[in-house]
């Protein structure tokens, strides 16, 4: 395009010699015609940093979204916001639903990304509630929130690294119910939502919110959930229901921390006479 225009100027100054021979070579510079604006090439990872057990990992599978956020360096001002991305397992690849480009004035950009992804939302500041029953199918998936940022990105980056941290806490439970009983659910009673800001990686658990029971996914002898890191208070923590119609209560008698980024084990004997 560059090379073009500077084509017809020159033919234009042969024609017309005498009406531009004040004109320089000046006139005519890189900043007059900008380059074309750079596609953003990412490389997601997850990060495991939250406690591993045995045989434990983390990876996004096929159909996973996340959702990613441009934000000129040094401002508040938004260029990309919310632009999906998912991946294709056959490929690992990441598509999405329009590139994202540095500006074409050469401008920095942080980028803030989270899973999973969310329609509708607007902006780094926002809630995110976890799957009332993650027994569900994706209910477990769709409900553990990760987060990434990359602040240090340059406009001549071949691709720019987005490293997601879990943000919630990890819950388990083991559980022995008496013979002959056969588990039907297990829900644990917290809080579901957390109040996001990616731009600080901040996620705490919405304050005014009423715990309420959720329920948890079976997984091998144990059963999971995640939920927002928070203090579980006193009382009726677990919920086990069996086949039979019973139900058996796992009680705390004070707080006990479910941090994020971790995971807590619970081991609950529905055997005892205290149940």
């Amino acid at each position: 395009m560059k090379m073009k225009r500077q084509y017809i100027l020159a033919g234009v100054t042969t024609l017309f010699a005498s009406l531009f021979i004040s004109c320089s070579q000046e006139d005519v510079t890189d900043e007059s015609f900008p380059q074309p604006a750079k596609e953003i090439v990412f490389d997601f990872e997850i990060s495991r940093t939250r406690t591993i057990t045995e045989g434990k990992k983390t990876f996004f599978s096929d159909g996973d979204q996340v959702g990613i956020f441009g934000l000129k360096r040094g401002t508040e001002e938004v260029l990309h916001d919310n632009l999906d991305y998912h991946y294709l397992a056959s490929s690992k690849t990441w598509t999405a639903e329009s590139s994202i480009t540095f500006p074409i004035d050469g401008s920095d950009l942080n980028f803030y990304a989270y899973y999973p992804y969310v329609a509708g939302i607007r902006g780094v500041n926002f809630e995110f509630a976890v799957a009332q029953d993650q027994s569900e199918e994706d209910g477990y998936s769709r409900s553990d929130f990760l987060s990434a940022k990359n602040e240090t990105s340059q406009v001549d980056d071949e691709s720019i690294t987005l490293s997601f941290v879990h943000q919630f806490a990890r819950v388990e439970a083991e559980i022995t119910v008496p013979q002959g009983e056969v588990i039907k659910s297990v829900d644990i009673c917290a809080k579901k939502t957390a109040v996001i800001d990616l731009a600080k990686q901040s996620v705490t658990v919405k304050p005014d919110e009423a715990a309420e029971y959720i329920t948890m996914q079976p997984a091998g002898e144990r059963f999971r959930a995640v939920i927002p890191a928070q203090d579980t208070g006193k009382g009726k923590l677990f919920r086990i229901t069996v086949e039979s119609g019973a139900t058996y209560w796992y009680k705390t008698v004070e707080n006990i921390a479910l941090p994020e980024n971790e995971i807590t084990v619970f081991s609950i004997d529905c055997t005892n006479p205290s149940f």
